[in-house]
């Protein structure tokens, strides 16, 4: 969200493109391509091209013909309209993120700080361990990147 402490990331990005909402929780062939046309629109249509999307929504394209009767489907879960498909529940569920992964930016201030607390679950003879790190997301360059969802 980028606040209290936490990175802004891509979904909050003031002008990131929101594609027109999808008329049910995964997409159709076209509506996949919207995300292509909302990035090549801005003129920036280059780079590292990948879709990102959640594991539930690959599955269900898998099984999701381009166009009915043509048993050629949306995805083999590896590709999607000739461009790298991840999976990665990470994101916010039900989007799908399409864009130049060189243009968002990773920055790291820290190593990963561990700290050990035999104290405060003591009465369970428990140990408690937090990790902290110090980082951010920064886009540099927001028209290569486009998303939508079924309530975008």
């Amino acid at each position: 969200t980028g606040a209290d402490g936490q990175p802004t990331g891509l979904l909050n990005q003031a002008s990131l493109t929101k594609v027109t909402a999808w008329a049910a929780a995964n997409p159709t062939f076209a509506e996949v391509v919207t995300l292509e046309t909302a990035v090549a629109d801005a003129n920036a249509l280059m780079g590292n091209l990948s879709y990102i999307c959640p594991t539930n929504m690959v599955g269900a394209m898998k099984t999701t013909e381009k166009a009915s009767g043509t048993a050629q489907f949306l995805t083999d879960g590896k590709g999607l309209n000739g461009h790298r498909l991840v999976s990665s529940n990470q994101g916010t569920a039900g989007n799908m993120y399409f864009g130049n992964w060189n243009d968002l930016l990773l920055g790291f201030w820290s190593g990963l700080d561990l700290l050990v607390d035999p104290y405060s679950l003591s009465n369970t003879g428990s140990v408690r361990v937090n990790a902290f790190q110090t980082c951010d997301v920064a886009v540099r360059h927001v028209e290569s990147f486009a998303y939508g969802n079924d309530t975008a």
